[in-house]
C-alpha cells in the first residue's frame, strides 16, 4: 500500500496517473486503501517523492503495539496477565486462587514452553491449569516478551485477548513478484511466485488459505491435515 507524506505539493498528477481512481483530492490528497491495488504508477510518477510505499503488516489489523501482552501490575496476576513458568515457558492467566503455604491454583487460558533448543519447537497448551508458589508468578521481562513475541510471530500465531486463545494470525498476501507456499494435490509443499492478480491461481490459493509465507508453516498445516485423514473414522455401510 501506498501513502502520500508532508513532500505533496497537489500538482494533481497522481490522481490521472492512477488507473483505478484511488487517489482523491482533500486537504492535499489521500489514497483510497480499498482501491489501492499497489500497481506503482503513483510513486514512478511523482515529481515531488511525495508518495511512499507503506511496510505490509504480517498481523491481522492489531499491530503488536496494540497488542502488547497484558499486566494489570497487581499481585496475584489477574485475568489475561503473561507470566513466566519454569522451565522456560509463559502463561496467560484466567484466574489464579490462593490455597496457602505460599501456594496458588492458576488457571490458564493457554501456556506456552519453548522447547526450540531441544528440537521440539514451542508446545502449546490450552486451557492449562497448575500449582505454582508465589515466587514464580512472576512478570515476564521486557527481553522475555520480545523473545515470545518473535517465537510466536514466527509460526504466524498471537495470544487474541478477544477469543482468549492462541489463534493463527490472518496471512496477508506477499507483494506481486515474491514467492509463496501452498499445498499441492499431492500433499507436497511447493513454491510459487505471486503475480498479485485480484483473479487466477495465485489469488485462489490465498482466498482458500491455501497461502503460506514460509515452508514451515505450510509443512505445519500439512501434516495436520494428513493427520486428519489418517483419523477419518467411515460410517457403517456399503462402499
Amino acid at each position: 500500500m501506498y501513502q502520500i507524506n508532508e513532500n505533496c505539493i497537489a500538482c494533481g498528477q497522481c490522481i490521472a496517473e492512477c488507473p483505478v481512481g484511488a487517489i482523491k483530492e482533500g486537504e492535499l490528497y489521500s489514497i483510497d486503501a480499498k482501491l489501492c491495488t499497489d500497481c506503482g504508477s503513483c510513486t514512478s510518477e511523482c515529481a515531488a517523492d511525495a508518495i511512499e510505499q507503506m511496510p505490509e503488516s504480517s498481523n491481522t489489523g492489531q499491530t503488536e503495539e496494540l497488542e502488547e501482552f497484558q499486566d494489570t501490575g497487581v499481585f496475584p496476576p489477574s485475568r489475561g496477565d503473561l507470566v513466566t513458568l519454569y522451565p522456560a515457558g509463559f502463561g496467560f492467566v484466567n484466574s489464579a486462587v490462593d490455597i496457602g503455604n505460599n501456594q496458588y491454583a492458576v488457571d490458564f487460558y493457554a501456556t506456552v514452553y519453548d522447547y526450540t533448543g531441544d528440537g521440539a519447537g514451542l508446545v502449546v497448551k490450552q486451557p492449562d491449569n497448575g500449582l505454582s508458589p508465589a515466587s514464580s508468578l512472576k512478570q515476564p521481562s521486557v527481553n522475555q516478551k520480545k523473545e515470545l513475541r518473535r517465537k510466536l510471530n514466527e509460526r504466524n500465531l498471537t495470544f487474541d485477548y478477544g477469543y482468549q486463545k492462541i489463534i493463527h494470525k490472518a496471512i496477508t498476501r506477499v507483494p506481486a513478484g515474491a514467492s509463496y507456499c501452498f499445498i499441492d494435490t499431492d500433499m507436497a509443499i511447493r513454491e510459487a511466485v505471486d503475480d498479485g492478480a485480484a483473479t487466477g491461481i495465485h489469488s485462489a490459493r490465498f482466498n482458500q488459505a491455501n497461502y503460506f509465507k514460509s515452508k514451515k508453516t505450510a509443512e505445519g498445516v500439512g501434516k495436520n491435515v494428513r493427520v486428519c485423514f489418517k483419523d477419518h473414522t467411515i460410517s457403517d455401510g456399503s462402499y
